[in-house]
């Protein structure tokens, strides 16, 4: 293992972390008996700020590479990746909001040996991604490009939609899919069952390396607490060794303990928010009164590490799903179909 600590507990080089052999687990699965290759962290330093959004790269039989970032992070990702590997076999994320996939065409173009594996709902989008760029104009408007960079399509024949609990073998390792919705119904896990390594993406939130403390992920437009929930029990109850969270690198303290912060989170911010909306708040209102309680929840986290998670996901953000959310609840409550009514909280 070789890490750089940073003074706000960053990991400024790549992070390899050796995982134990399969063997020492007792899994019945074809990698038993061999040892499992190295996982790097590769920080992507989104929008300049580093242990904000992470690739992990997995070399072994075959290259694999799981999220990609966005686009406008290639230039940090690309150079990494050839400085690694020639070849990348696969290219996996967890979904396709764009911090996660935003660069999955432009790799593809990149590395064309690699197939793409995808949640089922996500492979139209990126096949065709218009859709996904039309999403992101409406709420960055002129910077979307300056911060997201531009999108590529990717051809249909090089998309595997990935069912829940279907597995890719790669040799001396394996990959399963686990769906765990509840950030976005597209949203899937990665699991080796035989090493322990579950790669999370933003099922668990988010945990900079210099705090133990978790924020939730709940944005719009289809932020499920009922669902997120679900999902973090289900990561549990696999019981892997290790959990790798996109934001930001290997999850801190035990995996019991992260998954329990995470649906504490979970619950600790959908009920505020909740309780701000129920009193009448107004938008502005219910903003600063939530930006002051993750303020006094998030006390630990040191200031620097606290602005790259507000950079990361914002509360304005999290505000905007919890809304949207509570506003769907309330629709089906009344056995209405129309539409719930479109949040603006979703830029500050």
């Amino acid at each position: 293992m070789y890490s750089i600590d940073t003074p706000n507990g960053c990991i400024a080089a790549p992070r390899r972390v050796k995982s134990r052999p399969a063997a020492a687990r007792g899994a019945e699965d074809p990698a038993v008996g061999q040892e499992v290759e190295s996982i790097e962290t590769l920080d992507l330093e989104l929008h300049g700020r580093p242990c904000s959004t992470a690739a992990f790269l997995l070399r072994g039989d075959a290259n694999v590479l799981i999220e990609t970032g966005p686009a406008s992070s290639l230039p940090v990702l690309l150079p990494q990746l050839r400085a690694r590997v020639e070849r990348l076999d696969w290219i996996l994320v967890t979904h396709i909001h764009l911090d996660h996939a935003g660069a999955v065409g432009a790799l593809a173009r990149h590395y064309r040996e690699a197939k793409v594996g995808v949640h089922p709902r996500g492979v139209r989008h990126l096949a065709d991604p218009s859709r996904l760029w039309a999403g992101a104009k409406a709420v960055y408007g002129v910077e979307t490009e300056r911060l997201w960079g531009a999108l590529e399509p990717i051809s249909p024949e090089r998309l595997v939609p990935l069912a829940d609990g279907e597995r890719i073998e790669l040799g001396d390792r394996l990959i399963e899919a686990i769906h765990t919705p509840g950030h976005a119904r597209h949203h899937l896990a990665l699991h080796d069952p035989a090493s322990g390594d579950l790669f999370a993406g933003d099922a668990l939130g988010i945990q900079h390396p210099a705090a133990t403390v978790v924020r939730p992920t709940t944005p719009p437009s289809e932020f499920d607490l009922a669902r997120a929930l679900d999902s973090a029990e289900r990561i549990r109850a696999l019981g892997p060794e290790r959990i790798w969270l996109t934001h930001f690198g290997r999850g801190q303290g035990g995996v019991e303990e992260l998954c329990a912060a995470a649906a504490a989170a979970l619950r600790r911010w959908s009920e505020r928010a909740e309780a701000l909306l129920a009193e009448g708040a107004d938008e502005e209102a219910a903003l600063v009164a939530l930006r002051e309680a993750a303020a006094e929840w998030e006390a630990a986290m040191p200031g620097e590490a606290r602005a790259t998670v507000e950079a990361t996901n914002s509360v304005a953000l999290n505000l905007a799903g919890i809304a949207q959310a509570a506003a769907r609840r309330a629709t089906a409550d009344q056995g209405c179909q129309d539409e719930p009514r479109r949040t603006r909280w979703v830029k500050g």
